[in-house]
């Protein structure tokens, strides 16, 4: 039988919606764009402010305070002007010899003795006469007195405190076939490609941990933690050291309320006054300081912070590096201010993050490879840092 030709005729002219479609080549970008390729600014900066090695998987910092200067009165009913034995909040911040000014009544006290939370006092001690104190009313330690040829004050030192934590095991894998990498692709090839994905959501896992962990350690079987052939570790985030600066704002963000509710406490609490912190904020924070700012917010030049875009606001109490953070979203963390000091955060590795290749040779044809870190977050002088939250406009 002959050959018959039996071609598809067009009658309207050719356009590219007749054109045979594999005659037309695709145009498609050589790159990929990414959502949040860069989303872990607090990873970055603490490891430009401090990074150290590990020798151990648990690790210590060490602080210390000064003797608190501050108590009050503990007891509901006060006490009459001539009440010579007075029960306080924290007894072991006094000891004989000590002039306690009632800060009410302008009314010096001098501490006889110190029974647990019960002080003997001599009343009026000064040149203000003795008054009633209340329940509640604030003391001030201002010092002590003795007479010529006393014998030596009784010493009271303060104990060195030390803050732990723990370097957590994150891991990322991808997998690939022989075949897909030897297939030619738009975008680049396959391989290239999984590991810039995985690298991005490895150092986002570090970051989610830096930010919002909680430190845990797991040593037996429970029902938290069914598996134990060896121990897990979590590592302990900023929020989780944090207890004295956390400042409920419960609506809208003023500029004043930001000033003298949180801002005056997370840079007072350091007594050297370094006058510098760099405040996380999230997208909705980040608008509102933009509008009541008036000037204030100045574009830090990009080399001095390591890539990261970074505005300043000036305050009475200090410079304040701001830097938007696209982790801090949601229905709670949307309403997040986090202001930390760089001089007292650090990265702690004991495996800093690296890259494994074709770490499973069980003969199937296909390549894995693992991005693992072993490390944690150093946080000491809790009071240092804070956090401002339930922001609402």
């Amino acid at each position: 039988m002959a050959y018959t030709p039996n071609p598809t005729l067009l009658t309207t002219g050719t356009g590219t919606g007749n054109v045979l479609s594999t005659r037309r080549p695709l145009d498609i970008s050589n790159d990929i764009a990414y959502y949040n390729p860069n989303a872990n600014p607090f990873f970055l900066l603490a490891q430009q402010a401090d990074k150290k090695a590990l020798t151990d998987p648990e690790f210590k910092c060490l602080e210390n305070q000064m003797q608190p200067v501050f108590d009050a009165v503990n007891n509901v009913a006060g006490y009459a002007a001539g009440a010579t034995s007075i029960v306080v909040d924290h007894g072991s911040y006094f000891k004989a010899q000590d002039l306690v000014l009632v800060t009410r009544t302008g009314e010096i006290i001098k501490v006889s003795s110190v029974s647990s939370n019960t002080l003997t006092v001599v009343r009026g001690y000064g040149s203000v006469a003795a008054a009633a104190i209340n329940d509640n009313d604030e003391l001030r330690r201002v010092g002590n007195c003795f007479e010529e040829g006393a014998a030596a004050d009784s010493a009271k030192t303060v104990k060195v405190d030390a803050v732990t934590n723990y370097a957590q095991i994150f891991k990322t894998s991808l997998e690939v076939t022989g075949t897909i990498q030897k297939t030619t692709l738009y975008g680049g090839p396959q391989l290239a490609k999984e590991q810039k994905d995985k690298g991005i959501e490895h150092a986002m896992k570090i970051e989610s941990a830096f930010l919002f962990g909680q430190r845990a350690e797991y040593l037996t079987t429970s029902a938290t933690n069914a598996t134990t052939t060896h121990p897990l570790r979590l590592t302990g985030g900023i929020l989780y050291y944090i207890s004295s600066n956390a400042v409920s704002i419960g609506g809208a963000l003023s500029e004043a309320s930001f000033n003298n509710d949180f801002l005056r406490y997370v840079f007072t609490a350091d007594k050297n006054f370094r006058q510098k912190r760099t405040l996380f904020v999230s997208a909705l924070v980040g608008g509102i300081m933009n509008q009541w700012a008036n000037g204030k917010i100045q574009l830090v030049p990009s080399d001095k912070t390591f890539g990261i875009r970074v505005n300043r606001y000036l305050s009475f109490y200090g410079e304040v590096n701001v830097v938007l953070h696209p982790l801090l979203e949601g229905d709670v963390y949307s309403g997040y201010a986090i202001a930390a000091d760089l001089e007292n955060v650090g990265y702690r590795h004991l495996r800093d993050t690296m890259l494994e290749e074709d770490i499973v040779q069980d003969g199937t044809d296909k390549r894995t490879d693992q991005f693992l870190t072993e490390a944690g977050l150093m946080v000491r002088l809790e009071g240092v840092h804070g956090y401002a939250y339930g922001i609402t406009g």
